[in-house]
């Protein structure tokens, strides 16, 4: 009674292999994009979010970790838009509280739309309705 034990293949090794050098790339040229500052440095810090709390039976402000879709839509910010300008955002609050959104409109001002300019009236060709030969069916011959 003589078991074997099953036997393990040994682990093959790979062979190492040099490391790719890296080429140093050539400075950074300098754009105009890169001179021009963003909204968010012309605007300065971002308000800070309120939110209310219940201590010891009864409501109070505290600072809470952003603001809500609510209050960033009624200002005409979207989530990508407020985390571009460094706003923070919370996705879990649902409440929209009156002293964030004017907090928000105290900061930010969206830019004005284009008026949009009324188009040139071209003269249209009237539409004709084409008519379709109406298909009869085919009478069948009696002989």
């Amino acid at each position: 009674m003589s078991e074997e034990a099953p036997r393990k293949k040994a682990a093959k090794k790979k062979a190492a292999k040099p490391r790719a050098t890296r080429k140093k790339s050539e400075p950074k040229q300098e754009t105009e994009q890169a001179e021009a500052p963003s909204p968010a440095v012309k605007l300065g810090p971002s308000p800070h979010a309120v939110v209310l709390s219940r201590y010891e039976g009864d409501m109070h402000e505290r600072r809470g970790k952003g603001f809500s879709f609510g209050e960033l839509a009624s200002v005409g910010l979207n989530k990508v838009m407020a985390l571009g300008l460094g706003v923070p955002v919370d996705i879990r609050r649902r409440s929209t509280l009156e002293g964030n959104v004017s907090a928000l409109k105290g900061w930010y001002q969206p830019p004005p739309k284009k008026a949009k300019e009324p188009r040139a009236e071209s003269p249209k060709p009237a539409k004709t309705k084409k008519k379709r030969a109406a298909k009869k069916p085919a009478k069948k011959e009696e002989a």
